[in-house]
Order: C-alpha cells, then structure tokens, then sequence
C-alpha cells in the first residue's frame, strides 16, 4: 500500500468556450451532464494537455486574452475526427489586469453575459459564466 502513495499530485486542465446543453441523465442514478461539441473538445484538450499545465483553446483565447498571458503551443493539436486547432498554455493573470480589479466587484457576474467556459479535467466537467 505505501508504494501507491504519491508526494504529489499532477493535474491537467483543458479549457474551450462556446455552446453547451446540459440537463440531468440517467434513471437509476441521474446525474447532471454536459452535452455538445464545447465539453468534447474540452475534454479531449485535458487529454493531449501535459501534467500541471492548463490548456486553452483558440475560442478561449480570444476571451480571455487581454487579462492572461497566453502561450502559443508550438504543434497545432489533432482533435478526434482529424481536425486540427492551434492551442495556448494559460501562464497566468497579466499584471496590469490584477492591479486593475477592484476588490468590491470580486464575485459579481454581468447579467448579459453568455459566454461559458467549459473546464474539463479528469472526468468531471464544470461550466463557468466568463467574466
């Protein structure tokens, strides 16, 4: 048993946004589920993602880019089907984009806003509304 213990743990994160239904499934043990090509392509970039790194799509970039430094992934990743995308690494908040949030907005969500990103990692699926 003590072989099986780790000093630490390695997780990997793949992040894509856009459209999603979700509702719950199942009969005998119903559980909530994401449905659709968004939580799909979040899930297979937390597969070809590496340990300890977050992994993020072109669309999510495209979101996000003014806060969080970005890094271009060199290869361009091969989706199930044969499609291929241009991926980012999330380095992190930009600085200038931390000193510019107020401690007083933390929390709050715009009631217009509608683009959700979808995080998968191992076999959970969370969904977020996009600040």
């Amino acid at each position: 048993m003590s072989d099986q213990v780790q000093d630490s743990i390695q997780i990997r994160v793949g992040v894509h946004s856009g459209a999603a239904i979700g509702g719950v499934a199942g009969i005998v043990m119903p559980r909530f589920a994401l449905f659709g090509d968004t939580p799909n392509i979040a899930g297979q970039m937390e597969q070809k993602s590496t340990p300890n790194r977050i992994h993020v799509s072109a669309a999510t970039h495209a979101l996000i880019a003014r806060e969080y430094d970005l890094e271009a992934r060199p290869e361009s990743v091969v989706l199930e089907g044969g499609t291929e995308m241009s991926t980012y690494w999330l380095k992190g908040k930009r600085a200038a984009a931390a000193a510019a949030g107020s401690p007083g907005k933390k929390g709050r969500r715009s009631k217009t806003s509608t683009n959700a990103l979808v995080v998968s990692s191992a076999q959970r699926k969370n969904v977020r509304m996009a600040e």
